[in-house]
């Protein structure tokens, strides 16, 4: 079975109209094959999760402070239901509210938790505000948005520009929560799609090339930008590593970033995530979890928890595989 995340369809259709013609580089880095996957104690949760009656589909995750796993929908254009876990580990969760942003393509692209009440939702054209006590949401920016990282009151997204050949350009863009209305490209010239985006908590940013344009061979290529010098061209960055799409990036510390997505048009890499060593650009180890063929990992961490999702369009069904970030081996 083959199973899909939500980030992938924007380059499905991208794939089909220019071809799959775009950069195939994949992960050209010397790496350890090894599937450490097989020796963690996975816990699943099979998706859509219910909430209060309500099935949220290909959710997005995030974790909050005290633990408890926070969720939206990554499968709809036309509502974007959340849910909040109970009680960390409990696996149940109680309906937030529902979002309804608009128009055909504002699907969910990603969610960050602010603090214990508060998270930020992107919706591919829109981010909310949103209180998970009282369900009040609020608009802060309306601009297009892939990924985020979000550190004190500054959020930091991916977002991309298309052309008419289907070739895009992609930013880094920086949003003041206090001022959201003036957002600020920091991260300019990725030629081709947009991928993940992390902080490192000692004044980086690393951000990669979703999918290449024709004749670009970067997909996967990931680099790290210093914020005190922002901002900077893509080509300014420093090369860290080529892996998978880039799809989303976590910083687990001591050098290391845990990499998702998937190169399924292009080099056909994918059916893992990674742990990259970022000081010599080599694999740590690979996951894969997932029985299905071409996985394709969403990943997200916090309090001390970690989880790899996978979205099968197919069936309209996925699994979340949970584990300790203690069980990783970092």
């Amino acid at each position: 079975m083959k199973k899909r995340y939500g980030f992938l369809w924007a380059w499905l259709v991208m794939a089909i109209l220019a071809g799959c013609n775009g950069g195939s580089s994949g992960s050209d880095a010397s790496n350890d094959d090894s599937n450490q996957g097989e020796e963690t104690a996975w816990e699943t949760l099979a998706t859509p999760v219910t909430a209060d009656g309500h099935a949220i589909a290909a959710p997005l995750v995030d974790f909050l402070p005290d633990g408890r796993m926070v969720i939206a929908e990554g499968n709809s254009s036309a509502e974007i239901e959340i849910a909040v876990e109970k009680s960390a580990g409990s696996l149940s969760f109680q309906y937030v509210t529902s979002l309804i942003p608009g128009g055909t393509s504002s699907f969910g692209s990603f969610i960050k938790a602010r603090d214990n009440a508060t998270v930020v939702i992107g919706a591919s054209t829109v981010i909310y505000m949103v209180d998970l006590n009282t369900g009040a949401s609020e608009t802060l920016a309306e601009i297009d948005n892939f990924d985020a990282a979000l550190q004190g009151n500054e959020l930091y997204i991916t977002r991309s520009s298309y052309n008419p050949d289907w070739t895009a350009n992609s930013f880094v863009t920086r949003i003041d929560l206090e001022t959201p209305n003036i957002p600020v490209d920091v991260v300019t010239g990725i030629p081709g799609a947009s991928a993940g985006i992390c902080l490192d908590g000692d004044g980086n940013l690393y951000t990669g090339n979703g999918y290449a344009n024709a004749g670009v061979d970067e997909t996967g290529l990931i680099k790290r930008f210093r914020l005190a010098i922002l901002p900077l061209e893509w080509k300014a960055g420093i090369s860290c590593g080529d892996v998978l799409s880039a799809g989303t990036l976590i910083w687990a510390g001591e050098g290391t970033l845990l990499v998702g997505g998937g190169d399924t048009f292009g080099s056909g890499d994918d059916d893992y995530f990674a742990a990259l060593d970022t000081a010599t650009g080599r694999l740590v180890w690979k996951m894969d979890p997932d029985e299905g063929a071409d996985s394709n990992y969403k990943l997200s961490a916090g309090a001390g928890r970690f989880a790899a999702s996978v979205w099968d369009y197919a069936t309209s069904t996925g699994t979340i595989y949970l584990a300790e970030v203690s069980e990783l081996g970092l």
